[in-house]
């Protein structure tokens, strides 16, 4: 090995070794995925909006590149009207991808439009098909995507089978819930998924194996997961746990930290965030509907509010929180580019991540495992190892020396623990401790600073 590849050897180590982003590969499953769904891009761009940063007008999948994006999600239904978000649309979007170096998440509807837990209505042309031809449909259909997308060169490393299955898929013969809660209801979703599956096996490689997701909507609800899954049960063949998270929708931080871990320890699989977002603003800059739009209707949690830098710092405490699993793969932002173009609406562009002068509006990282406080004068105090399992030292250093004591919150604010400061250093025993999130305080002399204590199952 030359010294300018062995020093390029040492500089990608040191650079995992501390945490940081590393772009992939267009073939690679990030070690943590920061993804974003750019579904609505090309209508976006056809109805006259584009996007800009601190360098100035820009390709949209550049600037989530440069930010540290490292995968993108794309919608894809049979046979949509206009095409938008078919195949045709869908091989295209994949090549503009790969061309910024991007990783793909092809997200299956199994459906002409829509499908979410209110709605999942089969294509027209399946309308009336048996059961056995649909399964047959779903397993040769999956096929003849992906093998599309092989021949291009751009491969999904990860698929979607279903969207927001909480309801099941392809109504009403794979139904599940209420009155269709049935176990029969369930053996014929299981046997839709599964045939979806079989296809995704079958087009991927033995070096570049394709991460299977299944994916509900119940980010917030453990109850609802464990449902759900315990109902799936061995029989798929899967490798994710897709959850969508709306924190206005689908409960508080708390929650989702509970669900996240529950999840994790009952069923072993990698856990994806597939859909989340956070509003920057309660305004309307359109005349089309927001899907997120009051504060009386909709919650936030404490601490968070609908600014920009609200948003930051909701998608910062939902990296730390996932990265504290070790079974979490990371998250996907739903629609952060549906901005409010001339000729195409949104219901989205208060929650998109650039502004009403399409702006990139995070021009600092957003998935940073700590978090400054704001007001507080002094520096941060160091925290280390993070993430823990045991012992953590947590170096204070606050205006006038030392700190007085060290004092640690979980995510709701609550104290933990609080001991005297053992000079510039303190350690703290956390072996026992929920895995999540916490806050550790220094004081001394009026002032204070904090840290975050990543703490693993």
């Amino acid at each position: 090995m030359s010294a300018a590849r062995r020093s390029a050897a040492v500089l990608v180590a040191v650079v995992l070794a501390l945490g940081a982003a590393v772009r992939p590969s267009a073939a690679q499953v990030p070690d943590f995925v920061v993804g974003a769904d750019v579904s609505f891009l090309p209508q976006v761009e056809a109805g006259g909006g584009f996007f800009q940063d601190s360098q100035g007008r820009r390709e949209a999948l550049a600037i989530f590149r440069d930010h540290g994006f490292n995968l993108f999600r794309l919608r894809i239904w049979h046979s949509p009207a206009g095409g938008v978000n078919g195949l045709a649309s869908s091989l295209a979007m994949a090549r503009r991808i790969h061309a910024v170096g991007g990783s793909i998440l092809l997200d299956f509807h199994y459906s002409d439009t829509w499908a979410d837990p209110g709605q999942q209505a089969k294509p027209a042309a399946w309308a009336s098909l048996p059961f056995d031809v649909l399964a047959d449909s779903v397993e040769a259909y999956t096929e003849r995507v992906l093998r599309a997308f092989d021949a291009q060169g751009t491969l999904p490393v990860a698929v979607q089978i279903g969207n927001e299955t909480t309801s099941g898929m392809l109504w009403n013969d794979g139904r599940v819930g209420g009155s269709y809660d049935t176990d029969a209801q369930w053996q014929k979703l299981r046997t839709l998924l599964s045939r979806g599956v079989a296809a995704v096996r079958r087009v991927q490689r033995v070096d570049t194996p394709i991460k299977v997701v299944l994916h509900i909507d119940r980010g917030g609800s453990w109850s609802a997961t464990q449902w759900w899954f315990d109902r799936i049960g061995t029989a798929v063949d899967y490798d994710w746990i897709g959850l969508s998270y709306y924190p206005w929708w689908h409960g508080t931080l708390s929650a989702f930290q509970y669900n996240v871990t529950q999840t994790s320890r009952r069923f072993g699989k990698g856990i994806l965030i597939a859909e989340t977002g956070f509003p920057w603003s309660w305004s309307w800059f359109d005349s089309t509907n927001n899907l997120f739009g009051d504060p009386v209707n909709h919650t936030l949690p404490a601490g968070y509010p609908a600014t920009p830098t609200g948003q930051r710092d909701f998608l910062r405490a939902l990296s730390i929180t996932l990265r504290a699993n070790a079974n979490a793969v990371g998250w996907v932002y739903w629609a952060p580019d549906w901005i409010a173009a001339p000729r195409f609406g949104s219901a989205w562009e208060n929650v998109a991540l650039f502004d009403n002068t399409w702006t990139w509006m995070h021009e600092e990282t957003l998935t940073a495992v700590e978090r400054e406080v704001p007001g507080v004068a002094a520096g941060r105090p160091d925290v280390y190892p993070v993430p823990a399992a045991g012992v953590v030292t947590v170096a204070c250093a606050v205006a006038g020396g030392p700190g007085r004591d060290v004092a640690v919150f979980d995510a709701m604010g609550r104290l933990v623990v609080r001991l005297a400061a053992t000079g510039v250093e303190t350690r703290i025993d956390t072996s026992g401790w929920p895995a999540g999130p916490y806050f550790a305080r220094c004081s001394g002399n009026a002032t204070a600073s904090r840290g975050f204590i990543v703490v693993r199952s």
